[in-house]
């Protein structure tokens, strides 16, 4: 398809999408098109390939015949007649050009979007763009939103500019409303049917390779695993509407088990040699997180499948795929042209997808052509290889063909249609159709991939004796702290993923490490120039400490004198009043025929009753009490004790200080 089709069709299905808000369904907007079409070229006669023809001319829409002639014949019954094959349009047809001019507007809404991504791109790149970089980004920017084959090279750029305006709400509607647009149209695209939402007629098997199953885990993080429930419930409601007991059935091939099996048996040996784990692979990650002991992995292989029987997904038994041997699609020719095609993928890798191809098409005993639900079963994959085979001319022949694998997001718009759910009013949109979503795993995955390409090679240089372990352990700590999950990047994280996808780690990472060694290196220089300083003051604040201390003790002496004199003043009193008390008494109560003898007996006798009913202890506790609270009142008002906090300055302290004092120069 050429640009002009492409910006055709983007624009058409944008008002596409608009329309849609005020018609009853699809079809009826397909009709106001038809009306246009047929306004547009004059065709006030016409057939039913004259009307496909100038929809494609003027909107870039393919509709399938059938549902054009049901159309005609249901939505503009009173306005086109059908006379021996040709139509001809009614007095109640409707000429109006509002449809042209809502066009025009969906198109400069259109351009101004893509001229905005212009300017961010060369702000980023910091250089004017050529002709051929503005057009060639032109087309990946409609190629983001109708598909291809293969990633455009500027999509991680789109992803980008994408992102830095995700918290502009006007902007991701009109985004959002272009992918919905976008849904709405491939529904009737690739609808066989007449115009209908029809309920689901045939048996049909959905197979899920490894990825997927980890997103149902939610292994991958939380978006990807938010896609997966909202398949699943798709599925679920297709099920409970579906015609004759026809159901959609969710399986996983034997090799899938045992490549996920593999990877538990992966972590269980990293986790007992303590070894570093890919930090591109966010499964292997969350599957290591948290985990004590060998046994916690294989409690999580357990919750794993556990998980997967609740979602009804089962293993595919084993078959002999290759008897009748006519649906094999694993050819020598296939895989040297393949191989020689995509030469940065290992041979092994294709040949494992083409296995996977053979088993699809002989359970569809080779139709393909005949619509999704006729296919009777397909493979989805997140692996972008797989995709990209399925739609390769040495694996599907043909056009309008199902191909062997897919996307998730392909069949979730398909049962999205299929269950006639629409968009807007109080239906809710899906996370798989938000264009933020998407550009969030765009650039997770870029970034996943330049990790893991990184990743392998610091392990081939290790193993070659080009670099050194510790090196390599150091680059690969630091590329475990860019590794990132789509949920978690935002507007703010546009640079610092520029900074790190422009940057070859590996080479920063090098000259980061050899930078903190010369550093390092410097210390024990630095040392012993300041060492005598730092002793010599610490030696100083030792000094004043003590001669303070020195001072306060002797500034408190006299208090403490003083509360061992109150002390001995008041047990001198307690026990000299008495005495006098009562010789006061016995001489004043005395008779002239007392003799001496009898007044001192009469005393001992008044003292030893009074001394009886007194508490020896009782009343040394409340005369050492009364003491403590006069000492306390005293010092309240004295300076307070000095404090000598052992905060000194240590060698020790300069090697973490020079440790954080430049930031490794990478991404």
């Amino acid at each position: 398809m050429s640009y002009m089709e492409d910006q055709r069709l983007l624009a058409s299905v944008a008002l596409f999408r608009k329309l849609y808000d005020n018609q009853k369904d699809s079809y009826d907007v397909l009709a106001d098109f038809i009306r246009a079409a047929i306004n547009i070229n004059s065709l006030w006669n016409f057939t039913v390939d004259d009307c496909s023809k100038s929809l494609k001319d003027n909107f870039g829409f393919k509709v399938p015949t059938a549902v054009l002639k049901s159309c005609l014949k249901r939505r503009l019954k009173d306005e086109v007649e059908l006379s021996y094959g040709n139509y001809g349009i009614t007095l109640k047809f409707e000429k109006s050009e509002t449809l042209e001019s809502e066009m025009r507007q969906a198109q400069a809404e259109q351009e101004h979007i893509i001229l905005d991504l212009i300017e961010f791109v060369a702000s980023t790149q910091q250089k004017s763009l050529s002709r051929h970089e503005e057009q060639k980004l032109r087309d990946d920017f409609h190629q983001f939103f109708l598909g291809g084959l293969k990633p455009g090279s500027n999509h991680v750029a789109i992803g980008k500019f994408i992102l830095s305006k995700s918290k502009d709400a006007q902007f991701t509607r009109k985004l959002n409303h272009l992918e919905e647009g976008v849904i709405l149209y491939q529904g009737i695209e690739y609808s066989p049917d007449n115009g209908a939402i029809n309920s689901w007629r045939s048996s049909y098997t959905i197979y899920l390779d490894t990825e997927i199953l980890f997103w149902a885990n939610g292994y991958d993080g939380v978006l990807f695993e938010s896609l997966f429930k909202e398949f699943v419930e798709l599925v679920r409601e297709v099920n409970l509407k579906a015609a004759n007991e026809s159901k959609i059935l969710l399986k996983y091939f034997p090799e899938t088990k045992q490549e996920v099996d593999s990877i538990f048996s992966a972590a269980e040996h990293i986790f007992n040699k303590r070894r570093f784990a890919d930090p591109s692979r966010t499964a292997m990650q969350h599957l290591l997180s948290g985990c004590k002991s060998r046994s916690d992995i294989i409690a999580k292989r357990g919750m794993f499948y556990s998980l997967l029987d609740r979602y009804k997904i089962s293993e595919e038994a084993d078959r002999d795929y290759y008897n009748p041997p006519h649906f094999n699609c694993e050819s020598n020719d296939a895989l040297a042209i393949l191989t020689s095609e995509f030469p940065e993928i290992s041979a092994d890798k294709i040949a494992n997808a083409l296995k996977f191809f053979t088993k699809i098409n002989y359970i569809r005993q080779g139709i393909s052509h005949k619509g999704l639900e006729q296919s009777k079963a397909i493979l989805v994959s997140g692996k972008n290889l797989s995709r990209q085979l399925a739609w390769h001319p040495q694996v599907m022949h043909g056009e309008g063909v199902i191909p062997f694998s897919t996307d998730l997001d392909f069949l979730t718009e398909r049962l999205w249609f299929k269950l006639g759910k629409g968009f807007g009013g109080n239906t809710k949109s899906l996370v798989t159709f938000d264009v933020v979503a998407r550009a969030q795993i765009i650039l997770s995955t870029q970034v996943s991939s330049k990790i893991s390409g990184e990743y392998k090679e610091l392990i081939k240089r290790v193993e070659s004796g080009q670099m050194q372990t510790n090196d390599a352990n150091y680059i690969i700590s630091e590329l475990k702290t860019k590794a990132i999950k789509p949920e978690e990047l935002n507007p703010e994280s546009v640079a610092t993923l520029s900074d790190f996808l422009d940057v070859d780690s590996i080479e920063a990472g090098v000259r980061a490490r050899r930078l903190l060694e010369d550093e390092v290196a410097t210390i024990p220089e630095h040392i012993a120039n300041h060492e005598r300083t730092i002793e010599e003051f610490n030696e100083f604040r030792r000094s004043v400490y003590l001669r303070d201390l020195s001072n306060w003790r002797f500034g408190r002496e006299p208090i403490r004198k003083g509360a061992k004199i109150r002390y001995a003043t008041i047990i001198l009193l307690l026990i000299t009043l008495p005495v006098a008390l009562t010789s006061w008494f016995a001489i004043h109560l005395s008779t002239a025929n007392d003799t001496p003898l009898s007044k001192v007996g009469f005393v001992a006798t008044v003292l030893a009753l009074l001394w009886g009913f007194v508490s020896i202890k009782l009343a040394h506790r409340i005369i050492k009490r009364a003491v403590k609270t006069w000492v306390k009142k005293k010092l309240r008002s004295y300076t307070p004790k000095p404090k000598f906090e052992d905060q000194q300055i240590s060698i020790q302290a300069v090697p973490r200080t020079l440790e954080h004092s430049r930031e490794p120069e990478s991404a």
